[in-house]
């Protein structure tokens, strides 16, 4: 008889992030873990049960520290996307007006 699960991973649930992913499908097969523990009953014992509560815990710090380093560095990647963006139109404005500056006298006769 196939083991019962109460969350199964779809990939609807992905973040298109393999690490954060896999992390994720683990924290699946623990919770499924601790539903098998639960259904057990008495054949598992309490410090199963307890066993597993406190891997997960551990595992769910683990995994938000990951998640957490993994946005700072997309954040740290905008910022410097968006400072290369303005260095670039700042960059553009500055030839204009230059090219304005010099061409202007010119057109009205300065």
């Amino acid at each position: 008889m196939p083991e019962r699960t109460v969350v199964q991973w779809q990939n609807s649930y992905s973040v298109n992030v393999k690490l954060i992913d896999q992390q994720h499908q683990e924290l699946i097969k623990m919770t499924n873990k601790l539903f098998a523990s639960c259904l057990a009953g008495q054949q598992s014992s309490k410090s199963t049960f307890l066993e597993i509560i406190k891997a997960a815990i551990d595992y769910t710090g683990y995994h938000f520290s990951t998640e957490e380093r993994i946005m700072e560095r997309i954040k740290d990647k905008r910022r410097r996307v968006k400072k290369n963006i303005k260095k670039s139109i700042d960059n553009q404005r500055n030839k204009k007006t230059e090219t304005l500056l010099v061409t202007i006298p010119s057109i009205v006769g300065v």
